[in-house]
């Protein structure tokens, strides 16, 4: 059983216990590092998410090129979503690191992605062709890597 759901037993049932006039409770400890710890991390990934933006921005020839690689955190933040819907306890440290870092790797394929599709576009290649041929060599690559 993980700490925090210990924490949530406990936490409940002091909230049922009658304990006197003007007594209240609070948990410190682990429950009040973790709770720190989520705070830094909400703005670290929204820091993140920013900066990732910015450079795209910058670096790109246009905002629909940026927009449609800044995408690809979106299916990160599903991540998240998934794991509160399926009510799984997760570390919020090493979870939020990991969909952090997980973040980066979505854009930058999708920076790929988008690059290789622009270069055949402009080495003549028809758009639909592009897009398969884009596909296929991003499907090379995912499954090379071992």
């Amino acid at each position: 059983m993980q700490t925090a759901n210990v924490q949530q037993e406990i936490a409940a049932d002091l909230a049922k216990a009658d304990l006197g006039q003007g007594v209240m409770f609070r948990l410190k400890g682990e429950d009040e590092e973790r709770q720190k710890a989520g705070a830094f991390l909400m703005k670290a990934f929204g820091t993140a998410i920013f900066l990732i933006f910015a450079i795209l921005l910058a670096s790109s020839t246009g905002s629909r090129r940026c927009s449609c690689a800044d995408r690809g955190r979106d299916v990160d933040l599903c991540v998240l979503l998934g794991l509160l819907i399926m009510g799984q306890s997760f570390g919020v440290v090493m979870t939020g690191i990991g969909v952090i870092a997980n973040a980066g790797v979505i854009v930058n394929n999708n920076i790929v992605l988008i690059d290789t599709y622009d270069r055949l576009r402009r080495e003549g290649v028809a758009a639909y062709d592009a897009i398969i041929q884009t596909c296929a060599s991003a499907r090379g690559r995912l499954c090379s890597r071992r």
